[in-house]
C-alpha cells in the first residue's frame, strides 16, 4: 500500500548481482503497465553477496496496487531477495559526523 499520494517517495530492495550491465523498470500493473521508476543494479561481487540500495520513485502513486520489476538489456540482471515501500526521499541520506562519534 503505497498509502495517500506523495507518502512513498522510493522503494528500498536488497539484491545480489555478479555481471554487469542491464537495469530494471518498475512498474505498476504488470509488466506493460505504468513505470514509476529505473535503476541500473550494480556488480555486488557474486549472486549471494547481497547488498540495499535505494530507487526514488519518478511519479507520486498513491494507494494499492502490483509491482512488477522488469528486467532489461541483457540476462542475470538481478537476484532480487527482498523489497519495501519507503518515504525516504533521499537515495544516500544524510548522516551528522557527531553520530560516529
Amino acid at each position: 500500500n503505497f498509502g495517500p499520494a506523495g507518502t512513498t517517495k522510493s522503494i528500498d530492495v536488497s539484491y545480489a548481482k555478479a555481471n554487469n550491465g542491464g537495469r530494471v523498470e518498475v512498474m505498476l500493473g504488470g509488466a506493460d503497465g505504468t513505470k514509476i521508476a529505473e535503476f541500473s543494479p550494480a556488480h555486488t561481487g557474486g549472486w549471494g553477496n547481497w547488498v540495499e540500495a535505494n530507487i526514488s520513485l519518478d511519479v507520486d502513486v498513491d494507494g494499492i496496487h502490483d509491482l512488477t520489476f522488469v528486467a532489461k538489456d541483457t540476462g542475470g540482471v538481478l537476484n532480487l531477495e527482498w523489497f519495501e515501500l519507503s518515504d525516504r526521499s533521499e537515495t544516500f541520506p544524510t548522516v551528522r559526523a557527531n553520530e560516529f562519534t
